[in-house]
């Protein structure tokens, strides 16, 4: 599936705009006579395999590149052509257009369609139901989950190939400790409830006595102690002559069974917790936990656990960096992701990755692409000039305040410095800001027709010998030793006059 072009009404500062995603077409859409023309470029030629299409989006901060992803996702008004399968068509959001090609309803449906990465998620968990995306914090389950599948693919990134599943149980803190309810607590629990502050003293009391691990686990699915003691009316349950609290775990388990409330059998709690901070072969899960351990394991309305990952040779995926923690994420999807014809929207994805593997990053998804027969387009957003050098300028779309505009120059394989100066607009150099003012105070100094000051030289010297560009350091260093000579001048002739004017005051004391 290839993206062609996209039309967006209005969504944030993107307004009656449309945007060719596709090289091999040049759509155009006019919103009065509502006509949409397509005119396909007979003599283009792809640099990359027939299955796949890269576009890039850059621009400054807030030009609108990441809203240009989400428009699509979005529900405001809009149309996209897609070439499918050799044949183009219109997905339409209540725009009307006049066109001879099939038009049908985009829908939350076309999404699926979609595989989304992003950093800044929120979009993506407010509608998580209707859309396919790329969740770093899930690798791990969906490693497991389908190991032996990515071990005949022979997967492998970091040479890090996971052998065993580490995991430990997340501590639920329901009951308040002593320190807390000295702070305060007790005084927020009162205005909760209306139980009196003593006897919610006894309660709390009486519930830090009991020791069954699988009990304190049931008080997980209350959100507080306020709830809890409401619920099932502790109040109430305080034996009157010995003061312990008649209250069991059976309890909660029939108030979450007839509230149909997520929880751990007893059973399974236990064999969760048996195995908690142990080395477990990833092969050997189903075995130890049963033909439901996914769901066991990974069910976060159930319990919540923190996992790692081992290999043989004892590297982990907590060790890995936040950047290869990310690639492996997306690669990880991409390879598992249920459909061989899809989109792949990228917002971003660069950002934590050292400049290496910016260089290599598109590289290993056209080649992972390419092994598993899988057709995309990749859409992918980015500040990175490695990126950007990896495609034609057709295949980028430069964006400024929500508009398209063409800046004139030739992205692929070009100068890192020169994408740098103008794909990404940094107009005011590429040299950091404590630096340009330290150097700029040098230039200004050494430009002065006034001698300088033995401070001033000395600040002079001090910058010029830290400057790592050695044209702009040769270049002042002259100015510098420049003003030295002419201090060196200016002293000799100081020195002459001193001269004439004793060799003149000899011949007037001569003369008396």
């Amino acid at each position: 599936m290839e993206l062609v072009y996209l039309w967006v009404a209005d969504y944030k500062n993107i307004k009656s705009q449309g945007f060719n995603f596709s090289p091999r077409f040049r759509c155009e859409y006019d919103e009065d006579t509502k006509e949409l023309t397509i005119n396909e470029n007979k003599d283009y030629v792809s640099i990359f395999p027939d299955n796949i299409n890269v576009t890039a989006i850059v621009g400054e901060n807030g030009s609108g590149k990441s809203s240009l992803l989400i428009s699509l996702l979005a529900r405001e008004r809009g149309f996209i052509v897609v070439n499918e399968n050799n044949q183009l068509k219109i997905y339409n959001k209540n725009v009307i257009i006049n066109t001879q090609l099939q038009q049908l309803r985009l829908t939350s449906k076309f999404n699926k369609n979609i595989l989304y990465y992003a950093m800044d998620s929120d979009y993506l968990l407010a509608n998580k139901r209707h859309n396919q995306w790329i969740h770093i914090e899930q690798t791990v389950q969906l490693y497991v989950e389908n190991y032996l599948r990515i071990r005949e693919l022979s997967f492998n990134i970091y040479n890090f190939e996971p052998e065993f599943l580490f995991y430990t149980i997340v501590d639920n803190d329901i009951i308040p400790s002593q320190d807390e309810l000295i702070d305060g607590l007790m005084e927020s629990i009162i205005i909760q409830t209306e139980t009196d502050s003593d006897t919610i003293y006894k309660i709390i009391q009486e519930l830090r006595k009991i020791d069954d691990e699988y009990f304190l686990y049931l008080f997980y699915f209350f959100e507080n102690i306020s709830i809890l003691i409401d619920t099932f009316s502790l109040s109430e349950k305080i034996h009157p002559k010995d003061g312990y609290l008649i209250f069991s775990k059976h309890d909660v388990i029939k108030f979450l069974s007839e509230n149909n409330l997520p929880f751990l059998p007893e059973d399974d709690f236990q064999i969760v917790k048996d195995n908690q901070n142990r080395k477990i072969p990833i092969e050997k899960l189903e075995e130890k936990f049963g033909d439901n351990y996914i769901e066991l394991l990974f069910d976060r309305d159930k319990i919540i656990l923190e996992f790692n990952l081992f290999a043989n040779n004892e590297a982990t995926f907590s060790s890995l960096s936040h950047g290869e923690k990310t690639i492996y994420g997306i690669l990880l999807h991409i390879v598992l992701f249920p459909l061989d014809n899809f989109l792949l929207f990228m917002d971003e994805p660069d950002n934590t990755l050292h400049p290496e593997w910016q260089k290599k990053f598109l590289h290993e998804m056209i080649k992972l692409l390419n092994v598993h027969n899988k057709e995309a387009h990749i859409a992918i957003t980015s500040h990175s000039p490695f990126i950007l050098s990896d495609l034609p300028k057709e295949n980028v779309i430069f964006l400024e305040n929500g508009k398209q505009f063409d800046p004139g120059i030739e992205t692929f394989g070009a100068n890192i410095h020169t994408l740098l100066s103008h794909g990404f607009f940094m107009k005011d150099g590429l040299m950091g800001e404590f630096a340009k003012e330290k150097i700029n105070k040098t230039i200004t100094l050494l430009n002065q027709p006034k001698r300088l000051s033995r401070q001033s030289i000395k600040y002079c010297e001090n910058i010029i010998s830290v400057i790592g560009e050695p044209i702009l350091k040769k270049q002042l260093q002259k100015m510098l030793d420049s003003k030295r000579l002419h201090k060196m001048d200016e002293i000799d002739r100081l020195k002459a006059d001193i001269s004439v004017l004793h060799q003149k005051l000899k011949k007037l004391e001569g003369r008396k």
